[in-house]
């Protein structure tokens, strides 16, 4: 059979575009082949029509002019409804699947078959119409096996949906084997689902397969359902609230608390600071406590809120202690041995509320030690900033000598804030200590900067005054 130059649906196309009838470029072959089907090399080599110009484009630079045919062609559409009586135009090939171009130059149109158009990638438009057309075939054919599927158990078409929410939504937390049989269940569930859908496959053996993995899950639920009975009442239970965050934050002691039949130890409740697990348990830590004048009285985001109320602290004190350290020195054992109690002791990493009420319980607490170093703590009445105060001391000029001098009233600022974390480890002091730890304090202060006098202090408070009261008064509210 001869070899030929130029094919069918090759001719097909040249004859209904307008780059060949360019002769500068192609000389007369699109006039030269309006008589043929198909070029064959027999028939080049007889033609007496072609010219050279022509003969060198279909010998050798047929490339330049069907990329140039390609150019003046888009895709418009495809349609594979056709009941396999429509041709493709450029091979005659009966086709249920049919594209449609259209030359942009004079607008003629084609239909072409799927196969014909793989023969011209380079058309515009036509790779996305032929993507979209195999995404859209895909989904119809997922959408019918996701049918098929749901066909299998009619009467329970949401078993694998409502088995993944009671799951997720149980009530506590699993033993090792049973928890992870569930997941493995529900995740082979799925995947037989998601499986058949992509790829298809034999339906009965499916059915089988889902059938069997139901009855295994049906069998793993009641066994959960029982043990949530036997255990709903357990002081000690890992409830769902308290799991999820074991998962999220630590992860290995969740594992060791399913190993150990989802129920809490002394060791793993010691990483069980979740602050609405604290916060359920208060009742039973306050009522662990040995010593009368402490007490539990709330929660203040991740801490544990604590009032003493003694001969000290007249006004009481409030002060709060992290979740995370009370659960690893304290909790832990409040909820694992009945015979356990703690007291002021035991209270560590203390941090006293930073209020005013607090403050003035402070201050109460400590003016007896500090009056006997000569200090004291003072809050202004005018500004509310806080202050030492150096009391007036006599002493003797020197041991040699009756003469006496007199110190007067010094002061010094603080920052309110320095006082409270510097309170925090005095909070369950006693006096001597208390002493000890200001005498220090002292002693750096009257190597430090110069203590204010009385008058001084005044004018500073007058000045800060006035600014305030000036700036109240350039302030304009929005109307």
């Amino acid at each position: 059979m001869a070899k030929l130059l130029i094919r069918r649906d090759e001719m097909i196309l040249l004859k209904n575009s307008e780059a060949g009838k360019n002769f500068d470029l192609y000389g007369n072959l699109f006039a030269a082949l309006q008589t043929y089907d198909v070029l064959s090399e027999d028939e080049f080599n007889k033609s007496q029509t072609l010219d050279d110009k022509a003969r060198a484009v279909i010998l050798n630079n047929k490339k330049i002019l069907f990329d140039e045919i390609k150019n003046e062609w888009s895709g418009i559409g495809c349609n594979d409804e056709a009941t396999g009586e429509i041709r493709c135009q450029l091979c005659r090939t009966k086709n249920k699947l049919v594209f449609y171009i259209h030359n942009k130059l004079n607008d003629n149109e084609l239909n072409v078959g799927s196969e014909c158009i793989k023969k011209f990638p380079g058309i515009e438009n036509v790779a996305k119409i032929r993507r979209t057309h195999n995404e859209q075939q895909k989904y119809q054919a997922e959408s019918k096996r996701r049918i098929e599927f749901d066909e299998i158990d009619l009467t329970d078409i949401n078993y694998i949906k409502e088995s993944e929410e009671w799951f997720k939504n149980f009530k506590i937390l699993l033993p090792y084997k049973l928890f992870h049989d569930i997941e493995t269940l529900l995740y082979n569930l799925n995947s037989l689902k998601t499986t058949y859908i992509k790829s298809g496959g034999e339906i009965t053996y499916v059915k089988k397969q889902y059938f069997e993995l139901k009855t295994l899950l049906k069998k793993c639920k009641k066994e959960a359902e029982n043990i949530y009975q036997r255990n709903k009442g357990q002081l000690l239970v890992c409830r769902k609230g308290l799991a999820d965050w074991l998962n999220s934050n630590h992860n290995d002691i969740w594992e060791a608390v399913m190993k150990n039949g989802g129920l809490l130890n002394t060791e793993t409740l010691k990483y069980c600071y979740e602050t609405e697990f604290v916060q359920s348990h208060l009742k039973r830590f306050n009522a662990r406590i040995s010593d009368g004048d402490i007490s539990i009285i709330g929660m203040n985001g991740p801490s544990i809120r604590f009032m003493i109320k003694n001969s000290d602290y007249i006004y009481p004190l409030y002060f709060g202690m992290n979740c995370k350290v009370f659960m690893q020195n304290i909790g832990c054992y409040c909820l694992t041995n009945k015979n356990y109690h703690f007291g002021k002791k035991d209270l560590v990493n203390i941090s006293v509320e930073q209020t005013n009420s607090n403050f003035d319980a402070m201050c109460n607490r400590i003016m007896s030690p500090l009056e006997k170093i000569g200090l004291q703590i003072e809050r202004s009445e005018y500004t509310g900033e806080k202050y030492y105060v150096r009391l007036p001391q006599t002493t003797r000029a020197s041991k040699w000598s009756n003469r006496v001098e007199t110190t007067e009233l010094g002061y010094k600022k603080i920052a309110e804030s320095a006082i409270f974390t510097k309170f925090n480890a005095l909070v369950f002091a006693s006096d001597e200590e208390i002493e000890a730890a200001f005498a220090r304090i002292l002693s750096q202060l009257n190597r430090t900067t110069k203590w204010l006098t009385k008058v001084e202090k005044e004018k500073m408070e007058e000045i800060s005054k006035s600014l305030t009261i000036q700036q109240q008064r350039e302030f304009v509210p929005y109307a």
